[in-house]
């Protein structure tokens, strides 16, 4: 498998209604950006927190350009990874929508070979608005009792204590806060490994069954184990 890193200070960001864009560094989010642009005051100073409310009303978009080199564009297949956006996404390369996310606490991959380019090409994710996402939404009625000021923040799957708690400010954010990047792969890929434990009698059987992206009936996988000591034994399914 071959990566391209999309992760690091090659970005910049910007209020979706504006013109002017600033630095920004990935992994990160728009409140960390706004900080290290001199835009906001410390945020955990005082009662600062009170003055930056209006970063969670507004929309914000985050691009970069990057180019593809030849080894990597000559892969049949080529994912862009995203291991966490937070959270409302719209995902555009080269002007083509690729994805719409609402979810902070998975990761997501898209082939994109096909809206690839030789020479620059330009990825731009906006981020929508969680407090407008969670309005639109209507009709749920909240617990009781619950951390968030404002409320229904259980709407949307996002970082819960974002909204306020009862040992932390409400900072209601936006951002690329995981890796980024591009990989490229042929013929097949190992997505997942499946591990499952039977206790009995003192003893631990694991069962370990890899994932493929592709079916494949005749791919072999191999196992390496270490560190079980010397009553640990091995079993080998051909089947699996």
């Amino acid at each position: 498998m071959k990566t391209l890193p999309l992760s690091g200070p090659a970005w910049r960001f910007r209020a979706a209604a504006t013109r002017t864009w600033q630095p920004a560094l990935v992994p990160g989010c728009v409140h960390t950006d706004l900080r290290r642009a001199g835009r906001i005051p410390d945020p955990f100073y005082g009662t600062n927190e009170l003055d930056l409310q209006w970063i969670e009303e507004r929309n914000w978009e985050y691009e970069t350009w990057f180019t593809v080199p030849a080894d990597l564009r000559g892969e049949e297949v080529i994912d862009l990874v995203a291991d966490g956006l937070d959270t409302v996404a719209t995902v555009t390369l080269n002007g083509h929508r690729v994805a719409r996310t609402e979810n902070m606490f998975i990761g997501f991959r898209w082939d994109v070979k096909p809206w690839l380019r030789p020479g620059r090409n330009r990825l731009v994710i906006r981020f929508d608005s969680a407090l407008r996402y969670i309005r639109e939404r209507g009709g749920f009625t909240p617990p009781a009792e619950f951390n968030d000021p404002v409320g229904n923040c259980v709407r949307i799957r996002k970082q819960q204590c974002q909204f306020g708690w009862d040992w932390g400010p409400r900072f209601v954010t936006a951002g690329i806060w995981r890796d980024l990047r591009l990989e490229g792969w042929s013929r097949n890929r190992l997505a997942n490994v499946r591990i499952q434990q039977q206790h009995d009698a003192g003893s631990v059987t694991l069962t370990v069954e890899p994932q493929l992206a592709r079916p494949d009936g005749a791919a072999a996988a191999g196992l390496s184990c270490s560190g079980l000591g010397p009553r640990a034994r091995r079993r080998d399914d051909q089947d699996r």
